[in-house]
């Protein structure tokens, strides 16, 4: 549709950050989309691709074509999940306005952002936080992303992945990933490699892992390299919301624990929980891939300061793969 090359070319570089901007959007999209439901995730890559997952759902619901607002990051994910039937890539957060939300409904933006949420509900975890503003019952399920066998089999050959092959993904947008450097994974990495294990690393910070073979590709493309792997082993991000509904291998997944701030732009103090539960335990609760998804191929562990320790629990993990 010519609607989305407009958005791409007169937009987009500006993130659509500002009001201004927005309302021009704002107007083009109740021009072309006005008999479908628009509905706008929070910019994060995990909480995207949670409302998408839940869009097949939400059709079968509304009975109604959808509209989706996402990051650029996210628009080819987007596209290929059952019920979205159009995507432009529109990063909406800044720009909506609590008083100016109205219920779901045709031509109307809904933003499915989490601090929306009812004050008195109390969610179980993400997904269910993500059914509730989509006003969709507890029993409904994400649904998984299939990836291409031939983009699998291209991928495998364009890195020339081993079976070997452990994939590390040190980095994250919004927990304090930073709790462990680079020399942290760097230790990983060589272990790895002295044991017989080809290491990847996904990672934009080439300066501090050049002496490994690096990637940072398209989130699709990411997903078909893990595919390839022998495991995964990274800190907790929205990139392993993804893997998790897309790749079958074998996950080991890092936490930050309270000894640490546990997110990289809010205080422990400013984390709301349930149940006398701690920061770093409401974080493993509220946001644990293995039970959102029902991912058994998962292992999550909590990072308290012990890289040794962490180290050990992680070559249980792949001696188990």
């Amino acid at each position: 549709m010519k609607l989305i090359n407009i958005f791409r070319i007169e937009s987009w570089k500006k993130r659509l950050s500002f009001p201004f901007e927005y309302l021009k959007v704002k107007n083009l999209i109740n021009r072309y989309y006005k008999n479908y439901f628009i509905i706008a995730p929070a910019s994060n890559l995990g909480e995207t691709v949670i409302t998408v997952s839940l869009m097949n759902e939400f059709y079968k619901k509304y009975h109604g074509q959808n509209l989706l607002l996402v990051n650029n990051r996210m628009y080819e994910i987007a596209k290929l999940f059952k019920g979205v039937d159009e995507v432009l890539p529109i990063y909406a957060y800044y720009a909506i306005k609590k008083q100016d939300i109205k219920s779901i409904s045709k031509g109307n933006i809904f933003p499915i952002f989490e601090k929306y949420l009812d004050s008195n509900f109390s969610p179980e975890n993400m997904v269910d936080s993500h059914r509730y503003l989509l006003g969709l019952p507890k029993d409904i399920q994400p649904t998984k992303i299939k990836l291409d066998n031939n983009l699998i089999l291209n991928i495998r050959n364009k890195y020339n992945i081993k079976p070997n092959t452990v994939l590390l993904s040190p980095e994250a947008n919004s927990l304090n990933y930073k709790i462990l450097s680079p020399s942290f994974w760097k230790k990983l990495a060589n272990i790895l490699t002295e044991k017989g294990y080809n290491i990847l690393i996904n990672t934009k910070d080439k300066n501090s892992y050049k002496e490994y073979n690096l990637i940072f590709d398209s989130i699709l493309n990411t997903c078909a390299i893990a595919e390839n792997c022998k495991c995964v082993i990274g800190f907790r991000s929205g990139l392993m919301d993804i893997f998790a509904l897309s790749v079958s291998k074998k996950m080991f997944i890092i936490y930050p624990s309270d000894n640490y701030q546990i997110y990289l732009f809010m205080s422990n103090k400013e984390i709301k929980t349930y149940n006398n539960l701690s920061c770093s335990q409401w974080i493993l609760h509220y946001s644990s891939l293995k039970t959102m998804f029902n991912n058994y191929n998962i292992t999550e562990t909590m990072f308290t300061g012990n890289e040794q320790l962490l180290i050990k629990e992680t070559f249980d993990f792949i001696k188990k793969t």
